[in-house]
């Protein structure tokens, strides 16, 4: 069922039509659930048969010849309860006593295997785990935690089948449907999009997210005429609407930005992005909490710690929207580097200062060597997360990280850095044009001045305690980075310790095959094709404002222009 990278039109095409084999029958789907459920049951996908059959039994008759059938498979929960209820309903009292007797597989065997697969980052063991816990439950959930996890390892290709057999046995549930339409849309998988949408929209289902998916194609294929045309006629989810829909929405909205980006309207993309930052507004989190975290940290009193240099471990910092991705990949291609993408393993030391400041005990009685169990817990982290064993040195990517330059200079005072940096006008601006996962950093991109103020407040942490000549940074410019790739490239190895690789260009290939953790990776995936990414210009009306001040200084710091 999964599809491989393949260059003949001809097994592509082949490819293509095995990858979404288990929606052949979707057609039925709005014709009634006997006739649905029915129909899939006799699909090629073990999966798929089994999830017809929990459906079947929930909301359907069940014909006398599959009964035998039934009770071989109660052996699994989610088979097990819905035939206890099903032959109840049925008053159909022995063959329930029978299904009573039948011992059903541990769903919390399966919940403990999936915790440990989770703690040694054994993606494919979570994966099985997951599945295990679906044919416990049969809740959709589990299928979708199957998708992720099997993204982790082995990217898109290998999620796309567990997002089609959630599809397939949940036709009604948008969830699915917009996942795998939303990741084969940043994976530039507009082929399989359209088909996707073409058997959705046979079956009439999910007409809100054919519209922006369709909007997606036509913007992804070089139309944003037709993709804004389209995008603008889509009437809005009525409210309250689900949150799969509302998320959908603020796609749309993000598409139609760019859009009107493309056809040279820029007034017109910045409407777009700002009505999008409003409908994603999180009201639960507090947008000013990284910055108030920052602060607290960098209030804590570090006694002067033993010297620890760790020459294999690089941290990789700068902001979100700077490049960072880019170098991540690029390094990450290289044999000898493994590159960690974004892991909380500074975040597990700060915990264990804080706890020990909330409990005081431990940071009072020893605070030296409270504060090097604190540092050690980090390197402790950073081994924990590595999963290429070939490699001999580390690079921990975590832009936002930068926050934290006060207590890191304080603990680690030996650390070396790579240090991205990105004009700053563009930053902030790609930044506000995102959407990101919601928490106390990301909120702040939901207006242009909190974008600016949050950069501003960034930088001044940093280069309170660094500067532009410190020897243990390596401040690379990701327009150096995209016009002279092989020199940027060769000074960070060297920066790092490793010699060149030309495996390092292949970073377009390795992004393929990688979970997409971040926003970049849509275009990332095409190279270095795409030149210098940069719209600011474009957009100085928004420059010229007193909210955009700050910024000015930062641009003249890094030598970049302001006009």
């Amino acid at each position: 069922m999964s599809i491989e990278r393949l260059s003949d039109p001809a097994a592509e095409t082949a490819a293509q039509q095995m990858l979404f084999a288990p929606l052949r029958s979707l057609g039925f789907a709005r014709k009634g659930a006997e006739e649905y459920y029915t129909a899939i049951s006799h699909s090629d996908d073990e999966i798929v048969r089994f999830g017809a059959l929990c459906q079947t039994l929930a909301v359907c008759t069940l014909p006398a010849a599959r009964i035998e059938e039934v009770l071989a498979l109660c052996r699994h929960g989610a088979i097990k309860r819905r035939a206890y209820d099903y032959f109840q309903k049925e008053l159909d009292t022995p063959t329930s006593q029978r299904i009573a007797a039948i011992p059903a597989q541990s769903e919390d065997v399966a919940r403990t295997a999936q915790m440990q697969a989770e703690l040694s980052f054994d993606f494919d063991g979570a994966r099985d785990a997951a599945v295990a816990l679906y044919r416990a439950t049969g809740e959709i959930a589990h299928l979708i935690d199957a998708a992720h996890y099997a993204e982790h390892p082995a990217g898109w290709r290998a999620a796309a089948e567990w997002f089609v057999r959630a599809v397939a046995i949940f036709p009604l549930d948008p969830l699915p449907a917009a996942k795998l339409l939303l990741m084969l849309s940043e994976a530039n998988q507009f082929d399989l999009v359209e088909e996707l949408l073409r058997l959705l929209g046979r079956a009439s289902l999910h007409p809100y997210l054919c519209g922006v998916f369709s909007g997606a194609v036509l913007l992804g294929r070089g139309d944003p005429k037709a993709a804004l045309a389209a995008l603008a006629a889509l009437r809005p989810p009525p409210d309250p609407a689900p949150r799969v829909l509302k998320a959908a929405r603020g796609h749309a909205l993000r598409l139609a930005g760019e859009a009107s980006e493309r056809l040279g309207d820029f007034k017109g993309s910045y409407r777009y992005f700002v009505e999008m930052n409003r409908l994603e507004l999180s009201p639960g989190v507090d947008g000013k909490g990284a910055i108030k975290g920052a602060l607290s940290d960098s209030a804590i009193t570090i006694p002067e710690l033993p010297t620890l240099r760790r020459d294999d471990v690089v941290m990789m910092l700068g902001f979100a929207r700077s490049g960072t991705t880019l170098l991540e990949l690029v390094l990450g291609n290289h044999p000898d580097i493994e590159a960690l993408e974004e892991p909380p393993t500074w975040s597990a030391a700060m915990a264990y200062v804080r706890s020990g400041r909330r409990s005081r005990a431990a940071a009072q009685t020893d605070p030296q060597s409270f504060f090097e169990a604190a540092r050690n817990r980090y390197f402790d982290e950073v081994a924990r997360h590595r999963q290429k064993p070939g490699a001999h040195f580390v690079v921990d990517k975590f832009p936002m990280r930068t926050l934290s330059a006060v207590p890191l200079k304080r603990m680690l005072p030996e650390q070396k850095y790579i240090f991205c940096i990105r004009h700053p006008f563009d930053v902030v601006l790609s930044c506000f044009r995102q959407r990101f996962v919601a928490n106390s950093g990301m909120e702040n991109f939901r207006t242009f001045q909190g974008s600016v103020e949050f950069y501003d407040f960034t930088m001044s942490q940093w280069f309170g305690v660094h500067t532009l000549a410190d020897e243990l940074v390596h401040y690379l410019k990701y327009d150096d980075l995209v016009t002279s790739f092989e020199g940027s490239v060769r000074g960070t190895l060297d920066f790092t310790g490793v010699e060149w690789d030309e495996r390092v260009r292949d970073f377009a290939e390795y992004a393929d095959s990688r979970v997409a953790v971040t926003p970049s990776y849509q275009k990332i995936r095409k190279g270095l094709s795409l030149g210098v990414q940069t719209y600011w210009r474009n957009y100085g009306f928004l420059f010229q404002t007193p909210e955009a001040k700050p910024l000015h200084k930062w641009a003249e710091f890094f030598a970049y222009p302001t006009a």
